[in-house]
């Protein structure tokens, strides 16, 4: 397994540690210690409801719209809460043995220009938990939970003969 950044220091409150970096293979199904199913960037992919953040509430979160996080299959995605706007690139990293996508970010707040970094992970009941970094400014750890039905492959969609 390609490794990288091995033994990374990150930021406080990133949540980060020295399995920060390690690769795991898009669309593949990998195992983590003691057999445990690691999910892949496909398990992300779609739209998610920003449903609670650490700094804002629901009235402040849904501000302009519906608080979103977006994951797409190339790699990028989009945000959009409050007032703030970002496009995201994406890197599928693991972290304690899980899958987590961590991003990179550029967008606009009122306008303004602004940018950043994040993460997010699946948590155990299927919701999706991160944190968004504003830089030099604030962050705040997010939970969403899925806006629409998980991505089905063309297959399952078949009807019965």
């Amino acid at each position: 397994m390609l490794r990288l950044h091995d033994n990374v220091r990150t930021m406080p409150h990133d949540g980060a540690g020295p399995d920060l970096g390690r690769s795991a293979f898009p669309g593949r199904d990998t195992q983590g210690g003691a057999g445990t199913r690691m999910t892949s960037l496909a398990d992300f992919t779609g739209r998610w409801r920003i449903v609670s953040m650490e700094l804002w509430d629901t009235d402040a979160i849904d501000l302009v719209e519906h608080g979103f996080i977006e994951f797409d299959r190339d790699r990028t995605g989009r945000f959009g809460f409050i007032a703030v706007e970002g496009r995201m690139d994406c890197r599928e990293t693991t972290r304690d043995g899980r899958t987590r996508v961590d991003f990179t970010w550029a967008g606009s707040d009122e306008g303004d220009q602004i940018s950043g970094r994040g993460w997010a992970t699946l948590a155990d009941d299927g919701a999706l938990d991160g944190r968004i970094f504003f830089h030099l400014g604030d962050d705040s750890g997010f939970h969403a939970v899925r806006a629409e039905p998980q991505p089905t492959s063309k297959r399952s969609r078949r009807r019965p003969r």
